[in-house]
């Protein structure tokens, strides 16, 4: 059987609505893999010039309440963030980079976010920040056969 993958994002609908819509088309079955909203910072604000910034490491990818407090995107080693400090960061941090170390895409292919820039930000936001409406940066490597590890940069008011 021929599976086709396609990566949909769509502005101003829900999951249900988009797993009604495609129900009533001829495609065959289908799952949706994925499932969340991007949550986009207030465009009309210049969120870059917040004063206090973080980068957070993510070693196991999956387990998204056990991030790191570190001190660049190349640092492994920090502390982890309690639940309180993760929901403030939740609350009202944004997430202006996104970094990621991924097995050797030759083998293993590549992650839908090295791909598309709106599937980073939809990653990104699914750690419950909202993602910079301009300027969201992305940086990938890739080529050795370890495990897939992540660094968000979050920035917040003073």
């Amino acid at each position: 059987m021929n599976k086709a993958y396609l990566t949909i994002v769509v502005d101003g609908t829900s999951v249900k609505d988009l797993e009604n819509k495609l129900a009533d088309c001829d495609i065959g079955k289908f799952r949706i893999l994925a499932r969340g909203d991007i949550a986009v910072a207030d465009e009309s604000k210049d969120e870059t010039v917040l004063p206090n910034k973080v980068w957070l490491y993510e070693a196991c990818v999956d387990d998204k309440r056990k991030l790191r407090l570190v001190e660049d995107s190349h640092a492994t080693e920090g502390r982890v963030l309690t639940e309180e400090e993760l929901a403030v960061l939740q609350q009202f941090g944004v997430c202006t980079d996104f970094k990621s170390k991924y097995p050797d895409a030759e083998q293993y292919g590549s992650p839908l976010y090295f791909l598309h820039e709106d599937a980073a930000a939809a990653e990104a936001s699914s750690y419950g920040f909202k993602v910079l409406a301009e300027g969201f940066a992305t940086s990938f490597e890739n080529g050795d056969d370890g495990a897939e590890e992540r660094w968000l940069r979050i920035i917040m008011p003073a």
